[in-house]
């Protein structure tokens, strides 16, 4: 049967994103705002087709500047997307897809990609070139009281979409943040308002995260930190963090605010932490947790590989 490898047609999306949530048993709200939040979607797709139109296997990648390990920003390929309807798997539909995308990414010039494989997948892309590294979290539970409010910083929920110039307002924090830090994504306004609003506003409709944020008094506009954190019913878990450099004493107050928050939803006070590490949020997390804490990193699932 003849099978047509080329980039998605604009009038197959829905028909892409049925088969997305089918294939990943996720919401299609979910997976069109996935697509939605790529403006380029269109050129970022391509798919595997019967002849009768069905839809084989898809791939979709972005490329993004991430900071190498000495902050210097580069291209990167991030792949995702990568799925098969059951009754064409192992018939070499993904890989013909991959290899398109591969060839496409030396094109555009990145430097290495990213993705995150399922166990199924893992075999397929280490044939190749791309090789696991791991994801380190830290976690524990709280070990003291809880502060109900900073004595330094005012500490509230922030809505991006209802505040006045909202996701310009993060990204200012989060550029001072990770200004030159290895392997993090460089996020300007612009990624922030068209990429990360579309993301991160279905990850608050969806999966119920909060971004917390600190200010020195109510009537001070400028954000020193925030941080962005989901509530499950037996943990709580810490995303995202940013604070200006300024400030490192805001970290504390944005932990004993999603703390506190966990607490009064009735959570057991169980953190599972993805921050970067670092003396002042090292001292933080310590001081929070004590001796529970634990550190660790899940392995197997995010993958790297160069580019040409």
């Amino acid at each position: 049967m003849t099978v047509d490898y080329r980039l998605m047609h604009v009038a197959e999306a829905p028909a892409v994103i049925r088969f997305w949530s089918q294939v990943f048993d996720m919401p299609e709200e979910y997976q069109a705002a996935r697509l939605a939040s790529d403006l380029a979607a269109r050129a970022h797709t391509y798919v595997a087709v019967f002849p009768d139109g069905t839809i084989a296997s898809t791939i979709h990648y972005l490329v993004s500047r991430r900071r190498d390990a000495t902050g210097l920003p580069r291209l990167v390929g991030e792949v995702d997307s990568v799925a098969t309807r059951a009754d064409a798997r192992r018939q070499g539909h993904a890989e013909r897809l991959l290899l398109l995308v591969l060839a496409v990414l030396e094109r555009e010039g990145c430097d290495w990609s990213l993705l995150v494989s399922t166990d199924i997948g893992r075999s397929l892309y280490e044939r190749h070139g791309w090789r696991c590294y791991p994801e380190p979290w830290r976690r524990g539970g709280v070990v003291r009281d809880v502060p109900q409010t900073s004595q330094t910083y005012l500490v509230r929920p922030f809505d991006p979409f209802g505040e006045y110039n909202g996701w310009e307002r993060i990204a200012s924090v989060d550029m001072a943040f990770n200004h030159m830090r290895p392997l993090t994504v460089v996020r300007d306004p612009t990624y922030w308002r068209e990429y990360a609003a579309v993301r991160v506003g279905n990850w608050i409709a969806t999966e119920g995260l909060v971004i917390f944020t600190v200010f020195r008094s109510e009537a001070d506009p400028e954000i020193c930190g925030y941080a962005m954190a989901e509530f499950y019913p037996v943990a709580f878990q810490i995303r995202d963090m940013g604070v200006l450099p300024s400030e490192t004493a805001a970290i504390s107050a944005l932990l004993n605010a999603v703390s506190q928050e966990a607490q009064r939803r009735g959570i057991p006070l169980n953190a599972r932490l993805y921050l970067p590490r670092e003396p002042t949020i090292d001292a933080a997390v310590e001081q929070l947790l004590g001796a529970t804490l634990q550190y660790g990193q899940d392995e197997g699932h995010l993958m790297a590989r160069t580019i040409g």
